[in-house]
This record gives structure tokens, C-alpha cells and sequence, in this order.
């Protein structure tokens, strides 16, 4: 081989060489085998956006920018700025997508971000103008706020020097802190107490953790738990029974549910009322037999009166009450009356027998009627025998 052939051949390796340093140097996502795929998007403010800064697409790495180009003469202020990208796949979006440009770290540098939505929201169409925004800097936020409350914040800063110069002259709360010896002393003390405040509620939880007494129980022991379960479930029912007493008596049900619900009913209740009422005020003002027994002295004059005579008396009523004799004889009366009772009922005697026995009945009535008629004829003989008594007197 010649001395010209190996000085082309070596001038063709160094091209080659140089050519992938390049690119694996500085142009780490080239790959010549992989379809690019090139989006344009328009923005109101490059942001310090530059050519070559990476595109994030959900937070992976998929392109770079291409270029950047302002226009002037755009009256349209969201399309002055358009950045032609370069992805290295096809990104798919959606209506609610973002697109934004935003600082790579805390130290500088620009990415652009894209955020291409929630598939709910709809597919993006795919001739749709691309437009993205610049969030504010932080820095830059905190110094616009800091711009717009300069004043407010001079005269905060006016106020805590005044305070700290009250304070190291011994005023106000602070002042008494640094100062008064006695004040320091008093607020160590107390945050000497919360100290042991909390220590001693330390001890009271080891205490009840590893103790038997009643909280311990009802901690520990799952019997005490089920009794509370129970208790809880009975005051369950319980108000579930008082929420259907409720309904009841909101729907009319029962005595008291009528008495709120059915009008007739309340009325009925009120007219009693009224009644209860005045009958009350007649007894009160002595009207009527049980009102002149409540008032009249007289009337309980006379019933003590009654009551004395009877308790001391000779009457008849007394003696019932008091004397056994009079009520053996009575006791004698009522037991001869029962006899006689009950030989009635069994037919035993001959007033039973009338009452009882048909034949007898039929036999008295028989004579009855004799006797009717011989009565009968003895008075229609009378005249008769009256004419021949004073005929034969004459002779």
C-alpha cells in the first residue's frame, strides 16, 4: 500500500475518531437510528430558555430544543417567542396539557417541561397551536414581595428595634426578662414544674401500663372492654327504643302521640282541664257539699260531733261497732236467716214446698177457688136467709 493511500486512510480514522468524540461528549442524546419528531410551541417570555436545553415530557428526559426565534412584529404577544423542539419519541396530548419553562436546579439552567394531561379530559387535535407559560421564579417572587411591602416591612423592622431597645433597658416582659433577676428565676421554677408535670404523667403511664388497678383494667383486660362494648350497646338500643318512642308519638301513635297529634283529643283534655279547674276553685271558695266539708268549720264541728257520740255514746250505731253482744245477736240473726235461706232453696218445710213443689201449688189453688166459690154463694144467700129469719121471728 502506498504512502498516499495510508495518510488518506489514517486522516479518515481521525475524522471518524473526532466525529464520535463529538457526539459522545456533547451530544450524548444523539442517536442517528431513532426517529426524531419535531413541535413547535409559542411563549409570551423566552424565560432564559436556550437552543440545546433538555425536554422533559412527565418528568423523563425526551428531546432537546432545537431552536429559539423572537418576532418582533408579532401583535399577538403569546406567539413572540416560538421554540422549535425535538423529541425522540411522538408525545401524545391532551386537552388539560401544560407546557412550561422552569429552572433545572437551584444553581441555573432551564428545561422545558411538558405535562400532557389526563386522557379524561379528551385527545389534543393534532393541527392545535402549542402555547406555554413561565412560572414566576421564586426569587424573584420573594422579591417582588418584598418590593411591594417595603413599607411595611421598614416599619416591622422600626418596631423590633424599638423593642429590643426597650428590652435591654430593662421595660416590658422582655426587658423584665433580661433584668430582673427575680423574673428569671420565677420562670425557671415554672419550667421546673411542667417539667415535673410531665414526668410525674410519665410515671402515671408507666404506672397504668404495668399496674392492676382499675384504669390498668380497663386498658389491659378485654373483659372490662367487652363490658363497655356491652354497655355501649345497650345505651345503643336504649336510644334507639327512645327514637321510636319518638316516631310514635310524631305519628300519632300511643296515648301521648294522640294527645300532640289528634286535635279532638287535646281538646277534649283541655275542656277536662278547665273542668278540674273550676271545680277546684268551687271547693276552694266552700261551694257544694265537699266544698263546705273543706271550709265550713260548722259541717267539721258536726262531724266531730257525730264521731264523738258514736265513739262515746249509747245508740244503737255505737254498739254495733263496739259491744260483741249486740253483734253475736246480729251474727245469730244473719246465720237463722241463712238457714232459712237455704232450706227455701232446698225444698225443706212447707213454704219451700209451695215454692217448689207444682202439685201443692195446684192443689192450693184448687181450694182457693172452692173457697172463692162458697163465698160467693153464702153472699148471694144472705137476703134469703135474712127474709125467713124475720118471717119466723113474727111467729
Amino acid at each position: 500500500m502506498s504512502a498516499t493511500r495510508h495518510t488518506i486512510l489514517g486522516l479518515f480514522f481521525l475524522a471518524a475518531v473526532s466525529l464520535l468524540g463529538y457526539y459522545t461528549l456533547f451530544r450524548a442524546d444523539f442517536n442517528p437510528f431513532e426517529e426524531q419528531h419535531a413541535l413547535t410551541v409559542y411563549f409570551e417570555d423566552g424565560g432564559g430558555l436556550r437552543e440545546g436545553d433538555a425536554i422533559l415530557v412527565a418528568g423523563m428526559r425526551w428531546g432537546k430544543v432545537k431552536g429559539l426565534a423572537y418576532d418582533a412584529r408579532e401583535t399577538d404577544t403569546e406567539r413572540r417567542i416560538r421554540a422549535e423542539l425535538l423529541l425522540d419519541q411522538k408525545v401524545l396530548l391532551y386537552q388539560d396539557h401544560e407546557i412550561t419553562i422552569e429552572d433545572s436546579s437551584i444553581l441555573g439552567g432551564k428545561v422545558l417541561r411538558i405535562e400532557p394531561g389526563n386522557p379524561v379530559a379528551g385527545d389534543l387535535p393534532g393541527d392545535t397551536d402549542l402555547y406555554g407559560s413561565v412560572p414566576g421564579n421564586p426569587f424573584t417572587q420573594v422579591a417582588d414581595l418584598i418590593e411591594e411591602n417595603r413599607e411595611s416591612l421598614r416599619t416591622t423592622l422600626s418596631d423590633l428595634s424599638a423593642l429590643m431597645a426597650d428590652a435591654r433597658a430593662g421595660k416590658g416582659v422582655l426587658g423584665a426578662l433580661f433584668s430582673d433577676e427575680e423574673l428569671r428565676t420565677n420562670l425557671t421554677e415554672s419550667i421546673a414544674s411542667v417539667r415535673s408535670a410531665f414526668e410525674n404523667f410519665d410515671r402515671i403511664a408507666v404506672a397504668i401500663n404495668e399496674g392492676d388497678g382499675t384504669i390498668s383494667k380497663l386498658i389491659k383486660e378485654d373483659g372490662v372492654y367487652q363490658q363497655l362494648t356491652s354497655l355501649g350497646d345497650s345505651l345503643t338500643n336504649l336510644s334507639n327504643d327512645i327514637r321510636g318512642v319518638v316516631d310514635n308519638i310524631q305519628n300519632g301513635k300511643g296515648v301521648v302521640g294522640t294527645l300532640l297529634n289528634d286535635e279532638a283529643m287535646a281538646e277534649r283534655l283541655r275542656t277536662t282541664v278547665d273542668d278540674i279547674a273550676a271545680v277546684s276553685s268551687r271547693l276552694r271558695l266552700g261551694e257544694g257539699t265537699i266544698g263546705r266539708l273543706l271550709t265550713d268549720s260548722t259541717v267539721a264541728d258536726n262531724l266531730k260531733e257525730i264521731s264523738i257520740a258514736l265513739t262515746e255514746g249509747d245508740g244503737t250505731i255505737r254498739k254495733l261497732i263496739f259491744e260483741g253482744d249486740l253483734y253475736a245477736s246480729a251474727e245469730g240473726i244473719l246465720d237463722d236467716f241463712a238457714k232459712f235461706s237455704d232450706n227455701l232453696a232446698n225444698g225443706t218445710g212447707t213454704l219451700p214446698r209451695l215454692l217448689n213443689d207444682d202439685e201443692i201449688y195446684r192443689q192450693l189453688s184448687r181450694a182457693l177457688t172452692t173457697l172463692t166459690g162458697t163465698l160467693e154463694e153464702a153472699r148471694e144467700a144472705a137476703p134469703i136467709s135474712a127474709f125467713l129469719s124475720l118471717g119466723f121471728q113474727g111467729f
